[in-house]
């Protein structure tokens, strides 16, 4: 459950509304995929007259393939991702992608 659903209602104010929608896209990266930074770089409300919202960020996240390896190293290896998650209204992921950077 996230902190906006544990409050049981959505902010009001539009500033507020997108400090929410990043703090949850936050708790999800880094819970989900393990991110160790992540910066959002869009918030967009979902295309299609849906209701929710879209975002994009780059993150960074463990290198599964230096992983898989299993080498034992110094230092974390990251590696740098795009990702685009859908919410809802109640700010609950409803999909996310990695936006591949050849599409552009």
């Amino acid at each position: 459950m996230t902190t906006t659903q544990k409050r049981g209602k959505a902010p009001a104010r539009l500033e507020d509304k997108l400090t929410a929608v990043d703090r949850e896209v936050r708790a999800f990266m880094a819970a989900a995929m393990q991110a160790r930074e992540v910066r959002v770089t869009r918030i967009a409300p979902a295309a299609d007259g849906a209701a929710g919202w879209e975002v994009e960020a780059d993150i960074l996240v463990p290198d599964l393939a230096i992983k898989r390896l299993g080498l034992r190293l110094r230092q974390e290896v990251l590696e740098a991702r795009r990702c685009s998650v859908h919410l809802d209204p109640a700010l609950a992921v409803q999909s996310y992608e990695f936006i591949d950077e050849a599409e552009g």
